[in-house]
């Protein structure tokens, strides 16, 4: 396939969140006009649309995925910019949080779906096999591996700007996600006293009481009542509803906590309870401080990482011209052979059909282990190597 034929429609963390949250997908419209394949990547800071197709069918994606949102606004790309895109999104260079490892799994995920739906074929799992392959080569080989980047640290070290010293704070969570899980465990290494947990789902809160025994779990339906004493409450969940509502919070205030964070796409937290007097709600937005810190201390790491993700996007947009070049040689090879063949055949009155095709698959055979000895020559040289080990069994040098 051509590199033309890799399109992406979306919005990232720089499109404010009240509108993010009105366009978080559920459910994927599938098929859609003409497009070939499409995979839809849907977190709390990005809603990204990857598909193969022609430059006309952006525009059934927009309808379909973004109704009603300015064009001008959206991010759209094409080519060997989609590549690059995907590659520094799963490496953590898009997110709030820099390097952050929940979204090589957020990536793995939207690509399984795509695939359980049948709207993944060849080209985007070549595309996206190969930004999983990259994004954990760059977490073993830099600095991304061996640190904590993920939103919840941000979370921590923004509640202990407002609060101090978590140590014996009691916290109060809604969610047992992943996001749910890393909240647990940064606050348990801050020494918090007492981390109550709250959610819809009893079975997924049983299992992370069973990784974390000292958390206390308690009724989704009872959460106001033990909002009292507690100092903090975070809330990340997907849910389509607010999971903290204004009247029943304030029927508990003051006893409730001072510092509240919704991390949740849509907004989990109703913003009216930011106006109650001694609130604090932050969101993912509020956050972008502590993570644009962060960025600037770290500016030669990510050089190190950028370098990489361009020799990989380099290597697979080669990759697809190899592919268009080996394409053409075989049909003339296959062709020109024929041709020849043909013309031998004809000298050979006495070789049967049945020789006649065995001879023409052995030449056709032939050529293709030919071709693939010269691809692999071709692929060693373009990354630097240089080593008769890694060359095909026969050929040395050129």
């Amino acid at each position: 396939m051509a590199l033309e034929g890799f399109r992406m429609v979306g919005m990232d963390e720089k499109t404010p969140l009240a509108i993010r949250e009105r366009y978080f997908c559920r459910e994927v419209p599938w098929p859609l006009g003409m497009v070939r394949e499409m995979v839809v990547l849907s977190t709390c800071q990005r809603h990204e649309v990857y598909f193969v197709g022609e430059k006309e069918d952006t525009e059934a994606v927009q309808k379909a995925l973004f109704p009603g949102f300015p064009q001008e606004a959206l991010l759209c790309l094409s080519g060997g910019d989609v590549v690059r895109r995907l590659f520094r999104v799963t490496c953590g260079l898009e997110s709030l949080a820099l390097g952050e490892h929940q979204i090589l799994g957020q990536v793995k995920r939207a690509w399984e779906k795509a695939r359980e739906e049948k709207r993944c074929g060849k080209d985007l799992n070549r595309l996206f096999l190969r930004a999983i392959t990259l994004g954990k080569k760059v977490r073993a080989k830099t600095f991304l591996g061996s640190a904590s980047f993920s939103i919840p640290s941000l979370v921590v070290q923004l509640a202990e700007r407002f609060l101090g010293d978590l140590q014996g704070k009691r916290v109060f969570l809604i969610g047992t996600g992943e996001m749910g899980r890393l909240l647990i465990a940064y606050f348990l290494e801050r020494g918090v006293g007492e981390i109550r947990v709250s959610s819809r789902n009893p079975k997924r809160a049983l299992s992370l009481q069973r990784e974390f025994p000292t958390i206390k779990l308690l009724p989704y339906w009872e959460k106001y009542e033990y909002l009292r004493g507690c100092d903090l409450l975070v809330s990340a969940t997907e849910a389509p509803h607010y999971t903290l509502e204004f009247q029943p919070f304030r029927g508990v205030w003051p006893e409730v906590p001072r510092l509240l964070f919704d991390l949740g796409l849509p907004r989990n937290i109703d913003p009216k309870i930011a106006t109650l007097e001694g609130v604090r709600l932050s969101t993912l937005e509020d956050l972008e401080g502590i993570a644009r810190e962060r960025r600037s201390r770290l500016v030669q790491d990510v050089a190190k990482v950028e370098a990489m993700i361009e020799e990989a996007v380099r290597l697979f947009c080669r990759s697809l011209e190899w592919d268009e070049l080996f394409r053409t040689l075989t049909t003339n090879f296959q062709e020109i052979a024929l041709e020849e063949l043909s013309q031998l055949f004809r000298n050979i009155p006495y070789l049967g059909r049945e020789d006649q095709d065995r001879v023409i698959e052995t030449v056709f055979r032939a050529n293709r282990r030919f071709l693939i000895c010269i691809r692999t020559v071709l692929q060693s040289e373009d990354k630097g190597v240089n080593r008769d080990s890694e060359r095909p069994k026969g050929y040395s040098s050129w």
